[in-house]
């Protein structure tokens, strides 16, 4: 198992803080998730939204602490766990480009590059992360 059960016991008492306290972990995107419609949410969606996004934060870290020992498999698999939770969160979307790029699938990694390229366009800095892989997969591919 890839997240013990110690971890998972601190991550639902996170998630039960956060929901009490009305504290969250918030994405350049998080705004999409909280305004649906342009209806105003009820305290109970507001802290559902919470809870799912700091659920697919956490996610998106273990996904690329994974990537970053080499478990790419995992890595996604994971990835894309946290996108089913929270589809607006490009860093999701970035992380499975580089992955699949890694996995030699520039098709798919393009794909996930177009996502995080929509998902990420308000933050500067994910931006020119964004462009940068786009390059790099182009590259790739005409090889």
């Amino acid at each position: 198992m890839i997240i013990s059960k110690k971890k998972l016991l601190l991550f639902l008492l996170l998630i039960t803080f956060t929901s009490w306290t009305g504290c969250s972990l918030k994405t350049k995107n998080s705004h999409i998730i909280h305004n649906i419609n342009g209806k105003k949410e009820s305290a109970e969606e507001k802290i559902k939204n919470r809870q799912l996004l700091s659920a697919s934060l956490y996610l998106t870290m273990q996904g690329k602490k994974l990537m970053d020992n080499n478990k790419i498999d995992q890595a996604i698999t994971i990835l894309e766990r946290a996108i089913s939770i929270d589809p607006s969160n490009g860093q999701n979307y970035f992380y499975l480009a580089q992955a699949w790029t890694i996995k030699k699938n520039y098709n798919l990694a393009a794909e996930f590059n177009d996502l995080a390229r929509i998902y990420l366009k308000s933050d500067t800095k994910w931006t020119n992360k964004v462009k940068k892989q786009k390059i790099k997969i182009k590259k790739l591919t005409s090889i």
